[in-house]
C-alpha cells in the first residue's frame, strides 16, 4: 500500500532495565517520525489524560477480577471473555472507565447478596485465549447445561503495573514487556498456576486459536505443567473466526470426558 510501517523489536530478555530503555528509545523514536509524517505534535497534555483514564479503568477491572473470586462466581465467562475486546482498544477513555465502574458495582451487589452466575454451579473453570465468535453454543453449553462455569479467562489478566504519565514511553515499554506471553515461559506457566490458586480453578480448557502461534505452540508445555500438578486440562483446537473445522458435536463430547476427569479429581482430592 506504499504506507510506512514501523516494527517494534521486542527484546527476549524482557526482564532487564537495558531490555525496557531499548523499546522505550524505539517508541520514541517511533512518535518522531509519525509526528514528521503527519504534520503534528503530539499533545504530552491529551497523552498525560490517557494515562490517567487507564489507569482508573485498570483499578476498576482489578476489583473486578478480585470480586470473581467469590464462589459461586458472579459472572459468567462467556461474557467476560467479550471484555477483552474493550481491553484490546479503549484503554485511555472515559467511557472504558464507565463500563467497568459499572461492572464492579454490578458484581459488588451481586457478590454481597450471593448471587451466581450459574445456578448450581459445580466446576471452576479457567479458560486460556478466546472463544469462537461465529457460535456461543459451546460456552453455553458448558456453563449452563455442565454447570462449569468460566471463573476466570486468561486473558482478562491484568500483568501490568499502575502507568506513570511523567514517564510515558518507558511506562507503555514496561506495558509491553510485562505481557506473559513474551520471553521465557516458566514465568508464564507460573502465573497460569497462580490463577488456578486463587480462583480455585477445578480444570483448565484452552482454546488454541490457530493463527496464534506463540499461544498454542506452548499448549503443550502447559499440559505437560498441569499434569504434574493433577490439573485437569483439555486442550481445544478451533479458530476464533473460521467456523469450516468446527464440530460442536464432538467438542461438547471432549467437554464431557473432561467433566468427568474433574469430578474424579475432585473426589480424589476430597478423599486426600
Amino acid at each position: 500500500y506504499k504506507k510506512n510501517c514501523f516494527i517494534l523489536d521486542i527484546p527476549y530478555n524482557y526482564d532487564t532495565q537495558e531490555a525496557v530503555d531499548y523499546l522505550a528509545k524505539q517508541l520514541e523514536d517511533m512518535v518522531k517520525e509519525l509526528e514528521k509524517i503527519i504534520g503534528r505534535k503530539m499533545n504530552p497534555d491529551k497523552l498525560a489524560e490517557t494515562f490517567r483514564l487507564s489507569n482508573e479503568a485498570r483499578e476498576y477491572f482489578l476489583k473486578v477480577n478480585e470480586l470473581r473470586k467469590s464462589i459461586p462466581s458472579p459472572m459468567l465467562g462467556g461474557e467476560a471473555i467479550d471484555y477483552a475486546a474493550m481491553l484490546a482498544y479503549s484503554w485511555g477513555t472515559k467511557e472504558i472507565v464507565d463500563v467497568y465502574k459499572c461492572l464492579y458495582e454490578e458484581l459488588k451487589e451481586r457478590v454481597e447478596s450471593h448471587i451466581g452466575a450459574v445456578e448450581g454451579e459445580q466446576y471452576r473453570i479457567l479458560w486460556r485465549h478466546l472463544r469462537p465468535y461465529y457460535n456461543h453454543n459451546i460456552i453455553d453449553y458448558l456453563e449452563n447445561q455442565c454447570k462449569a462455569v468460566i471463573a476466570f479467562e486468561e486473558i482478562n489478566y491484568l500483568h501490568w503495573k499502575e502507568m506513570d504519565e511523567s514517564d510515558p514511553y518507558r511506562s507503555i515499554a514496561k506495558k509491553l514487556l510485562s505481557d506473559p506471553g513474551i520471553g521465557h515461559i516458566e514465568p508464564w506457566i507460573d502465573l497460569t498456576m497462580g490463577v488456578v490458586e486463587e480462583y480455585k480453578i477445578d480444570g483448565v480448557i484452552s482454546f488454541s486459536q490457530w493463527g496464534c502461534r506463540q499461544f498454542n505452540g506452548s499448549v503443550l508445555r502447559f499440559r505437560d505443567a498441569f499434569q504434574k500438578r493433577n490439573i485437569p486440562h483439555l486442550n481445544l483446537d478451533c479458530d476464533c473466526i473460521d467456523s469450516r473445522d468446527y464440530a460442536e458435536g464432538q467438542i461438547k463430547t471432549r467437554i464431557e470426558a473432561f467433566l468427568k476427569t474433574v469430578e474424579t479429581q475432585k473426589s480424589l482430592a476430597t478423599i486426600r
